[in-house]
Parts: C-alpha cells; sequence; structure tokens
C-alpha cells in the first residue's frame, strides 16, 4: 500500500512537471475553444465573433448585454467555451473566454485553478505558438474591466439614462419608473429620484423620460457630428497604457498579499487600514489613466463628423452601446427640479455638460 502511494505520488508530479514544461514552451493545452480548433488551429468565423466581444466589452458594454447579443444576433453556439451551456450564451461564458490568455496568444499556468476561480483569468506565463485574436495590452485591459469591483451589471441598463441623471436635489443617480398615484392614462414613463430609508432628502424629483432620452440623444449626434478625433499619440500613450496595467495588476496583488496579513495577525488593524486605503488610491489613479487612454476604443468604426452618418448609426445601436458613448462623453447630467406643479417638458430643467 505505502509503494502503491508513493509511486502515485510520483507519478503526479511527473505529470505538474511535464504540464509545466509544455506551457512554458508555449503548447497549446487541451482540446478545441471558442475561436480555436484542434491544437490551435484558427477557427475564422468564431475568431471575428471573439473579436466583436472584446471590442463590446471594451467599449463598455456588460457582460450580460453581450450574451444577449450572442444568443440573439451571432447565431454562434458556445460548444467549445464551456461545458453544460445547452448551447446558450452567459455572462459567465463571455468572462471565461475574454479574461482568458488564449485568445491573445498567451500561454496561462496556474496548476488548480481555472478561469472562473478569479475575475481576471490565470496568471499568464508567457507567449504560445498559436495566432492571436486580439493582442496582450487587450487581454490586460479587459482583465482590468472585468475585474474591476466597481463595475456593475444592473437591470436598470435597459433605460438610456439610468443612473446617468442625476437629481438636482440630492445628486442621486435617477432610475427609470412611473408615477404610482398617476391615473392609467397619465403613467408615462418617467426618471425618478426614489426615496430612500434614513435619507430624507432623497425622493420627489421626476421628469418624464422620453422628451428627456430625445434630447439627450440629439446632443450627443450632433456633438459627435462636429467633432474631430485627435490623433493617436503613438508608442507614448501605449507605453503610459501599459504601464498603468502593470501597477493595477501589481497592486490588487498587494492588496491580496495585505489581506493574508492582516488574517494572520502580522498586521495591526490601523496598519492594515493605512496600507489598504494608499493601495486603492494608486488603483483608482492607474484606471483613471487607463480609462483615458481606451477612450478612443468607445469610438471605433463611430461615423464621427458626419451628422447624417451619426443618426443612421444612432437609430441602429441598442441600449448598451447608446450607454457606452454617454459614458465616454458626458461629465454630469443634472435634472432640476419644477419651478411649477405643470407635467409640461421644461428644456430648461436639463444641465448637460460633456467631458472636454
Amino acid at each position: 500500500m505505502a509503494i502503491a502511494s508513493y509511486e502515485s505520488g510520483h507519478k503526479a508530479d511527473r505529470i505538474r512537471r511535464a504540464n509545466r514544461q509544455k506551457a512554458e514552451r508555449g503548447d497549446w493545452h487541451g482540446g478545441p475553444r471558442f475561436g480555436y480548433g484542434l491544437n490551435g488551429a484558427l477557427v475564422p468565423r468564431e475568431a471575428a465573433i471573439v473579436r466583436e466581444m472584446a471590442n463590446r466589452c471594451l467599449a463598455g458594454q456588460s457582460l450580460r448585454s453581450i450574451a444577449q447579443w450572442l444568443n440573439d444576433e451571432s447565431g454562434a453556439v458556445p460548444t467549445h467555451a464551456a461545458q453544460g451551456t445547452l448551447g446558450v450564451w452567459h455572462a459567465t461564458t463571455v468572462k471565461s473566454i475574454l479574461t482568458s490568455a488564449r485568445i491573445s496568444g498567451q500561454r496561462a499556468y496556474e496548476p488548480g485553478s481555472h478561469n472562473g476561480d478569479s475575475p481576471t483569468g490565470r496568471k499568464i506565463l508567457g507567449p504560445g505558438n498559436w495566432p492571436a485574436i486580439i493582442t496582450p495590452d487587450e487581454t490586460a485591459r479587459l482583465r482590468v474591466i472585468i475585474g474591476s469591483p466597481d463595475r456593475r451589471a444592473s437591470a436598470s441598463s435597459i433605460r438610456l439614462l439610468s443612473s446617468i441623471a442625476t437629481c438636482g436635489l440630492c445628486g442621486a443617480g435617477l432610475m427609470s419608473g412611473c408615477n404610482r398615484g398617476a391615473a392609467l392614462a397619465q403613467k408615462r414613463r418617467r426618471y425618478l429620484c426614489k426615496k430612500e430609508a434614513g435619507r430624507p432628502d432623497r425622493g420627489g424629483l421626476s421628469i418624464v423620460a422620453e422628451p428627456l432620452e430625445d434630447l439627450i440623444s440629439e446632443a450627443i449626434i450632433l456633438r459627435l457630428a462636429h467633432t474631430r478625433m485627435p490623433k493617436a499619440q503613438g508608442g507614448t500613450g501605449q507605453s503610459e497604457l501599459s504601464a498603468a496595467l502593470e501597477r493595477v495588476a501589481e497592486t490588487r496583488a498587494r492588496l491580496e498579499d495585505l489581506s493574508s496579513d492582516y488574517v494572520r495577525g502580522l498586521l495591526t488593524r490601523s496598519e492594515f487600514s493605512s496600507a489598504r486605503m494608499a493601495a486603492q488610491g494608486e488603483i483608482v489613479k492607474s484606471e483613471a489613466v487607463i480609462a483615458r487612454q481606451s477612450r478612443s476604443t468607445v469610438f471605433s468604426g463611430i461615423p464621427i463628423g458626419s451628422e447624417s452618418g451619426m443618426r443612421a448609426a444612432w437609430d441602429r445601436w441598442n441600449i448598451p452601446q447608446r450607454r457606452a458613448i454617454l459614458a465616454a462623453i458626458v461629465d454630469t447630467l443634472i435634472v432640476l427640479p419644477r419651478r411649477d406643479s405643470g407635467p409640461i417638458f421644461r428644456p430648461d430643467r436639463v444641465e448637460l455638460r460633456f467631458k472636454v
């Protein structure tokens, strides 16, 4: 019995060493995956879909909205992306693909873990010997976006201005809804500042949704129709982006180490709190750099400078795509309280400020 156990342990060690060596050589691991066939051979139609998935995520769309697009429009089936999906795309399936090192031609190796274990996938060991669908920098950016604790995909995103428009009284994000006390014929959709227990300043402000959405849509179209995109910064911007991505990854790893040290009693509460606040501040600064450098991705393929092109594109885009544009160029959208009790929509209640 002892001999068999000894031999079993040695066999497991040999397998681990062999897998490590394969990873260091950049060899393909496992069977086909979505976008790739046997031994990492590119499947062009699936690869094009992976490219579009990455573009949509980098442009600010949620994993859930990307999954919905895949189910409704792409015609693709996640046969190799995950087991047990019954041919249906889910946000977790999309995350698994977009955070994988594989799609940027890189080899990940982290024994005992899977992409689902971490919001940012497994650790990258080095380049692989198969063709890439996206760039390594894009994989790094996707991992930062998807792994951000501030990333939320809530039901409010089904409306154009939910949480983007804010209350002019308390500053809270407005949510889509209807006035409960109104008669059926008057139950028009509105953006509301909802009441909150313990916050007497919340609630009471509302504005009719459709005229507000039309007003903001027209402003966005005209803004982009009369805008010229700046020239690419070249290597300088790219190096700044890469440095910021590295800082975020390193700082998040440091946060995990700090938590571990605190649990083991190596840090006092005040030491842990101080170090954590400093690390979180570094992440916020680096993510601001990433957002600034990545903003041009949102405008990829958009007919900026053409009013007719912008109108046609805006009509064609879905809500997540429009919200991604709003997030990229709108600084503040404030709805002021009414000066009278009339139900008429008044544009002068709306204060819209664009980012520089």
